[in-house]
This record gives C-alpha cells, structure tokens and sequence, in this order.
C-alpha cells in the first residue's frame, strides 16, 4: 500500500487517522542520526493494551479508517511488541512497524508473513545508502547486511515493506542508485527523509538537507525511468500533484487523528513536536481532550502555509544556519510548483477525478 499523511485543511483532520507508538526507546543499534534520548519507561503492556483499545473506539466513533504504529527505538526488542500488534489488527486498525530491520530474521519474516496474511498495513525498514561505505555513516558496520537480509525475508514472505533514506550532505549523491536497488529488492514506497538534528544528530557533525533542486530533479528522473511507483508521494511526485491543481496547506502537525505516544506515557502529535510546549496529553486522557485542546489547536495554527515540518522551525529556533536551510526549502517548493516546466508534465495526479481540491501534505516529518 502506498502512504502519505493527507488530512483536510478545513477540518484540521488527517483522512485516515494515525497513531505512533513508541512502547520503548531502546535499541540494538546506536545510529549517529537517531534523535531518541533514554527515557524511563513507565506504561505497563496492560496500559499499552487499554489505549490500543480507546484509539480503535474513538477511531470507530469518529467514522475513521486507522493506523497503529509501532516505532522505538527498535520495536522489535519490546517483549510484548507482536501482542499489542495483533491486539490493534483485531481492532481493525492498519498495522505499521519502523524498524532497523537487523531483527527480521527467516523466523520473524515468516511470524510477519502470517501476520499480514489477515491484517493490513507493512513495515518500513532504514536504509541509508545503496552500498555499506554509504550507509555507514549513519550505521555500524554490518547493519547494511542485516538490513538487506530482512528485505529479501520479507519479500519472500510477501510481507510489503518501505525503505526509508534519510537524507544528508554525504549520500546525496547515492540518492538515485538508492531508489533503483530499493525497487531491485521489492520495495512498495521509498521515502525520503531529511535528518533531523537533534539527539545524537545534533552534534555529531551531520550536515542537514532539506528538499532542493538536486534532491527533486534526482527524484523527478527516477520517476520518468521506471520509478514513477516507487516514489508516489515524494517531493518530485508532491509537487507534479500540486501543479496540477492542488493546494497544500502545509503541515499536518496539531491535526485532529495524529498522535506520537512515548514509552512514558507523554503524548505529542509527532515525533519531531517533542518539545514541553507542544504536550498534547497522556494515554490517560481522552482523545477528546488530546486533540481538542489547546496545544493541539495552537499547533494547527502556527506555521501557517509553511510546507516543511512546523516541528523543525520550532525546534532549531537559534540556530540561525539550520533554520534558513528549512525556510529556504519551503521556497524552492513553491518555486518548483510554479515553473511551467512542471505545469507541462504529462504525469496526472491518479486522485485528479476525487473532486478534492485541498490536502495537507508534510513534506519532511520523519515518521
């Protein structure tokens, strides 16, 4: 299934609600790009299992089609992490893992396999790089190999996976190739990530890129050389669909049916709003509340017509080189979405006879 966070801009909610789930920030892994710090974990399975359950009510009240997410961290170090999974798949929600894919092994692959043979939904695997020299600039040496390995299990358990790239200064270059072995191992969706410095990327010398004109016209070729599946909802595919009629109102933060839930209960409406002003709540409020609440409102509001992640402008606020790269990103969208180079293409939006004219689009949330 392809996937992108589109909600209307007039209801302030997202079409198909989403609920992230970190159950734990630990990990087998110590990437130089993760932005988790350890935290304490303070919610019970149990406490887990009973807030699975008020989402998918609150989901069925509210008429919405849902997501559970599961992230970390590594989710798949969580004991309980396949009971929550197909605790949320009998409540009909999607289900979706993140994961660094080091721990889907044959056996795993199969548990999935059978797992999406009822449920619906996939899982996205990190990759950073067409070759292990590349991604190791983010990884430790043999995560590439593992990584590979769970691709090939899943594939061969017809279990749907993503890859998620995330972007800077030094794979770039690899951008193209990563696209075209993403397709070579039967990937569904390739998803372009812009690192985001904070945590352990915040000073590890990590340059931050966000979309430009050589990350779209890279993308824009793929598309036009049999990757045009793969990169449904990339930069290059987001702004062919908005020179071709549609408006975006920007980022989907604050939005009703979008929440990030941390191993100690605290709940954001993303990853990258973990900031104490943008607290939305805890698993032990109602949604209600969550999303009806002022912060929530605030959020919907601040940024507005801004394109890129409100999260970012808010978190590199200060930091004066990083916050330019962002705004600057948000221009060149615009510019590209003007261009009569673009208006021209002959790629039409496949959603052009829905009748909708407006959807927000996140262009650079790293979910």
């Amino acid at each position: 299934m392809k996937y992108a966070m589109l909600g209307d801009p007039k209801t302030g909610a997202l079409n198909t609600y989403h609920l992230i789930i970190a159950p734990t920030y630990d990990c087998n892994l110590a990437c130089r790009h993760c932005y988790n710090i350890r935290i304490d974990e303070r919610v019970s399975q149990k406490q887990w299992e009973e807030f699975i359950d008020r989402w998918a009510d609150f989901c069925h009240r509210e008429s919405k089609s849902s997501i559970a997410h599961f992230k970390g961290g590594e989710p798949f170090v969580y004991p309980a992490i396949d009971d929550l999974a197909a605790r949320a798949a009998a409540k009909n929600q999607m289900v979706f893992f993140t994961s660094n894919g080091t721990l889907i092994d044959e056996k795993k692959a199969e548990d999935l396999g059978k797992f999406y043979t009822s449920a619906k939904g996939k899982v996205i695997l990190s990759l950073n790089g067409s070759r292990p020299a590349i991604d190791e600039q983010l990884r430790q040496p043999g995560v590439y190999d593992k990584t590979i390995a769970a691709a090939k299990n899943l594939r061969k358990n017809d279990v749907p996976f993503d890859i998620n790239f995330v972007l800077h200064e030094g794979n770039i270059s690899d951008l193209t190739n990563a696209i075209y072995f993403a397709k070579e191992l039967g990937a569904v969706q390739f998803n372009v990530l812009p690192l985001v410095a904070k945590g352990h990327a915040e000073n590890n010398g990590l340059k931050v890129l966000h979309a430009g004109k050589e990350i779209f016209q890279q993308l824009d070729t793929a598309m036009n050389n049999d990757a045009v599946d793969l990169l449904e909802w990339s930069y290059a595919d987001l702004i062919r669909k908005l020179s071709n009629g549609y408006t975006c109102e920007g980022c989907t933060a604050g939005y009703r049916g979008l929440a990030y839930a941390r191993p100690d209960g605290d709940i954001y409406s993303c990853p990258n709003t973990v900031l104490p002003e943008f607290r939305l709540g805890s698993i032990d409020d109602d949604f209600e509340k969550v999303f009806d609440g002022p912060t929530a409102k605030r959020l919907r509001a601040i940024h507005e017509g801004r394109l890129v992640c409100k999260g970012e402008l808010e978190m590199y606020k200060g930091h004066d080189e990083r916050t330019e790269t962002l705004e600057a990103s948000d221009v060149i969208i615009k510019e590209l979405c003007e261009t009569e180079a673009v208006k021209k293409t002959n790629c039409k939006s496949q959603y052009a006879s829905t009748g909708i004219s407006e959807v927000a689009l996140c262009f650079n949330r790293n979910l």
